[in-house]
């Protein structure tokens, strides 16, 4: 079926792509550099764009400051900034394999990781423009959850580790499945004192918040753990506004 080159499916075609190349040419001993979207220019004219950008360091030797992470097209359509309809794909392409590049800076090794991306694939609804952003969500998911019994069938605080840095990578794009809000670690729908509270125990004690989704919407500050530091962030978002991104 010939695919739409707009859209969120025609952007996992590509991010998918993108994902599968980084990880065969590590798998062949080659640098796993991430530069996916590195079309991506900076605009001089928006701050935000391209904001914490330059993981690998910007390439202002072939060009005018192409980046290696795309994180100021991640930002753009995380603030709904643009319809994901008419999203380029090559560019929404860098929303996905930006997941995926968290993935590795949490933890998750490389022979981990290419095997959930793999394995996702039998999740992915088939077919042109069935397959989301929220539905790649579930995918990866699944086959996380599936990866991490065959590798830690007698470890509940290893699979959940596992689980949780995938979530976290998700919730930094701001992909979420049936709601979910950063900060509401108590999932009540509101980022409140409470919630300072809650992510302090957990970063005491993981054990308190079993789901790995819930727990993983405590981590504010995109590292893949649930820590004090991010009781702290929320405890200043709670007093000066502004956002928890």
């Amino acid at each position: 079926v010939m695919q739409s080159s707009f859209g969120e499916t025609a952007s996992l075609n590509e991010g998918y792509s993108d994902i599968m190349g980084e990880y065969a040419e590590e798998y062949w001993s080659l640098p796993l550099n991430w530069i996916d979207g590195s079309g991506l220019r900076r605009n001089p004219n928006d701050p935000t764009w391209g904001r914490n950008a330059a993981y690998s360091g910007a390439n202002t030797t072939t060009g005018p400051a192409w980046y290696t992470d795309s994180y100021g097209y991640r930002h753009f359509y995380k603030v709904t900034a643009c319809i994901p309809s008419q999203m380029e794909c090559h560019e929404g392409a860098t929303i996905i394999s930006h997941v995926a590049y968290l993935m590795n800076k949490y933890g998750i090794s490389k022979s981990i990781a290419r095997k959930i991306w793999y394995r996702s694939m039998i999740y992915l609804p088939f077919g042109q423009n069935q397959a989301t952003f929220v539905t790649c969500r579930q995918a990866v998911e699944s086959a996380a959850l599936d990866v991490a019994y065959e590798l830690y069938p007698n470890s509940n605080a290893s699979r959940k580790n596992l689980l949780v840095k995938v979530a976290s990578a998700f919730n930094y794009a701001r992909i979420f499945v049936n709601g979910g809000k950063l900060g509401d670690i108590n999932n009540d729908g509101y980022v409140n004192s409470s919630d300072v509270t809650t992510i302090t125990i957990c970063a005491r004690n993981s054990n308190y918040i079993a789901d790995p989704k819930q727990f993983s919407l405590g981590d504010v500050d995109f590292d893949g753990r649930v820590t004090t530091a991010d009781a702290e962030k929320v405890q200043y978002y709670l007093i000066h506004g502004g956002s928890l991104d």
